[in-house]
């Protein structure tokens, strides 16, 4: 069996990357699943010091259906699965990992526009009408859009690269 070149380090460190953010997602998922909303999360980070907050309420009321919340949040398990499995074989230094984590990123990418659509459209009322639901729309958008797209983007564009594309054909 040929052994890759063992000065080629990143895939031991970006496989490493993907399988921490891919546990962290999962849990995030699974959280969410447990009935955390993460529009909640975020007005907790965001609110002010007070005593009962009525947006907070009508956020989670205007929220979408219970039942498209919990498929969103599986959806987001399963793709932090495919996630942790296409890291471990970037570690192992297999050639299916390239394809894998490209696929992975278009989803996650597709996946954030579509969480966002199914999280505000139904709240965009309020987004009008309060200045915390506004905070926390701009929350979602300047951290948690952010974050979550940072990684599918960087491995959009590492794994495109023509040095990688064929170092990752010569592995097994």
């Amino acid at each position: 069996m040929e052994q890759p070149a063992a000065t080629a380090i990143w895939p031991t460190t970006f496989g490493a990357v993907g399988v921490v953010v891919g546990g962290l997602r999962c849990y995030g998922g699974c959280v969410a699943i447990g009935g955390l909303d993460p529009i909640s999360a975020l007005h907790t980070a965001t609110q002010l010091p007070g005593g009962d907050d009525p947006v907070l309420a009508a956020l989670v009321e205007e929220g979408p259906p219970v039942a498209l919340a919990m498929a969103m949040a599986g959806i987001e398990s399963v793709m932090a699965i495919g996630l942790i499995l296409a890291s471990i074989a970037l570690i192992q230094h297999r050639r299916t990992a390239r394809r894998l984590l490209l696929w992975w990123s278009v989803a996650a990418l597709a996946l954030v526009v579509v969480a966002t659509l199914v999280a505000w459209a139904p709240r965009w009322s309020l987004v009008g009408e309060h200045d915390a639901a506004e905070a926390v729309f701009v929350a979602w958008l300047v951290i948690k859009v952010p974050l979550t797209v940072a990684l599918p983007i960087f491995l959009l564009a590492w794994l495109r690269r023509p040095s990688i594309r064929d170092e990752m054909a010569r592995w097994p």
